[in-house]
């Protein structure tokens, strides 16, 4: 395979774009129009960010980021970063201030490419925290023409200065990538990838999915996921295929349609949010339509695909997929059943960003040994894996879990097992995903270490509850009323019982988060799942409350 000859992401970079420099690489729909960006214009990009970063100063080793929604100029200048030499840093922008500030300080960054105004600002405000920090490359000057600050420059004067590009010497055990963990139990830490961790991960990825020029994904989430990044647009850079870069998150259920990709990987958020819109497209059916549908499910037959759930799946973009993955948490099996029914591949992967994002998926992957330690916890060694952190060689993960049929099935943290009174232990994301499986229910947090019985925390999804609440004519008011009105929380108790029908351990109280949370709020991590220490801790008089009178 040619691309294992390829040492660095930069070599693989220019590989690509002398093979193929006429090809299209990426589209991106601005104003209604998707257009298409080629190699040889990719190529010609990352080389002046390059040019640029030389010309600031930058060079191999240094920290470099992009706070920024996913773009042609970010993906120009995430590679030019790599192509510098420089360790590359995606930050989350739906991030708060405070967040933003704590990567920027903590990672060394030198200098930032920032979207536009609203990214800006918060660097601003946290420059002062950031003392390595020494200059803001703003890439969209929207509104900002009459700014000036002389640690700021636009994107166009900051190429402007670059001259000649030289590429440096990179080796494949130079730092690439800067990424950080998801923080939903503790603290986001820094975990630095070499080329080596990546290129290897590529070629497995390559390995695993065939992908190839005839494919196309949809790209919306967040390049600081890092399996988005390896495995989102790393990969499909390495495969010749094209990476279809939405308008917004609004969009995406429109794009989706528009585009019918044959690949998507996307954490059990996104397809819970997906199967939950078929649901709604079938419940506002004709009653024959219905009727077709639930015969369908049932059935899961050959004929029954074509004639009922394939022109379902095409309504939404699902029809054509081909490599469907589901991972960064814990995923109930009937969602992936259900998805099996219709007709979707859909596959659970395991990952970690201290291995680049994907350590199996039904086995362990190419290059990866992958062993569950006498408590249960999963141990892994191998190229791909960051070298900080080891023990013996192998990285203990804190995460749980056990084989299945060859495969690997994640089971929850480790940190996060209750212990019951009577000496046994639970895992709260089994019932926290069975919970999700509710098209109201967003995230669950179980509790009850120390108490007598389970409880849950639950985060609903308002967008759903409103509609719910306006189709059965209750009165309008604000958040906070509607979810503690009599009938929502008799709603809630229904998925409640449901997931009690076949669990364990039964749940037996519960309480709802009566605001709407948003992307930035300290509750929530970047990619909205709630973040167990801070809810835990925020929440502490209402769990209690909750024991004591639920």
């Amino acid at each position: 395979m040619a691309l294992m000859q390829d040492v660095s992401i930069p070599a693989m970079i220019r590989r690509q774009v002398a093979q193929a420099g006429g090809s299209t690489i990426l589209r991106k729909k601005d104003r209604g129009i998707w257009k298409a960006v080629a190699w040889a214009e990719l190529g010609r990009r990352v080389d002046a960010v390059a040019a640029g970063l030389q010309a600031a100063g930058i060079g191999r080793g240094d920290v470099v980021g992009v706070l920024s929604d996913i773009s042609p100029a970010f993906i120009a200048a995430d590679l030019g970063i790599l192509a510098a030499g420089s360790v590359a840093l995606a930050l989350y922008p739906s991030d708060a201030g405070d967040a933003v500030a704590h990567v920027l300080a903590g990672s060394g960054c030198q200098l930032l490419f920032v979207e536009g105004e609203e990214q800006l600002d918060k660097v601003l405000h946290a420059r002062a925290q950031c003392p390595a920090l020494r200059r803001i490359v703003i890439l969209d000057m929207k509104g900002l023409r009459a700014f000036t600050d002389p640690m700021c420059e636009s994107f166009e004067v900051f190429l402007a200065r670059g001259t000649g590009f030289v590429m440096p010497d990179i080796g494949a055990d130079h730092p690439a990538v800067l990424a950080y963990t998801a923080g939903t139990t503790g603290p986001a830490r820094p975990i630095r990838l070499s080329h080596r961790n990546v290129i290897t991960q590529i070629g497995a990825g390559l390995a695993l999915t065939g992908l190839g020029p005839a494919d196309e994904r949809l790209a919306f989430l967040p390049m600081a996921q890092v399996t988005e990044r390896i495995f989102g647009l790393y990969l499909s850079l390495a495969a010749g295929a094209i990476s279809n870069l939405v308008e917004s998150v609004e969009t995406v259920p429109e794009n989706l349609a528009e585009v019918r990709p044959t690949v998507l990987i996307a954490p059990p958020r996104v397809w819970q949010r997906l199967a939950g819109g078929l649901d709604a497209s079938a419940a506002a059916a004709t009653n024959v339509q219905r009727g077709l549908f639930r015969w369908a499910m049932r059935a899961g037959s050959g004929l029954a695909r074509r004639l009922v759930l394939r022109p379902a799946l095409a309504a939404v973009g699902l029809d054509r997929l081909r490599c469907a993955w589901v991972g960064g948490a814990a995923v109930s099996p009937d969602i992936i059943r259900r998805f099996h029914t219709l007709g979707v591949p859909l596959v659970e992967f395991y990952g970690l960003t201290e291995c680049g994002g994907l350590a199996s998926l039904d086995a362990p992957v190419a290059g990866l040994e992958l062993r569950i330690a006498a408590d249960g916890e999963i141990h892994l060694r191998g190229p791909q894996v960051a070298d900080e952190n080891l023990a013996d060689g192998w990285l203990a993960t804190g995460d749980l879990g056990h084989h299945v049929d060859g495969g690997l099935r994640f089971e929850g943290r480790a940190n996060e097992r209750l212990i019951l009174p009577d000496g046994s232990a639970v895992l709260p994301s089994m019932l926290e995903n069975a919970l999700k499986l509710s098209p109201f229910i967003g995230d669950a947090l179980v509790v009850g270490e120390g108490q007598g019985r389970l409880g849950c925390l639950v985060m609903l999804e308002p967008d759903v509850l409103e509609g719910w609440a306006l189709a059965r004519d209750l009165p309008p008011g604000n958040f906070a009323a509607l979810v503690q009105s009599d009938e929502v929380r008799a709603l809630v108790q229904t998925e409640i019982d449901r997931v009690n029908g076949t669990a364990r351990v039964a749940l037996g109280c519960f309480a709802v988060i009566d605001r709407r949370l948003e992307p930035g709020d300290p509750e929530l991590t970047a990619m909205m799942r709630l973040r167990r220490d801070v809810v835990l801790a925020g929440y502490a008089d209402r769990i209690e409350t909750m024991f004591r009178s639920g």
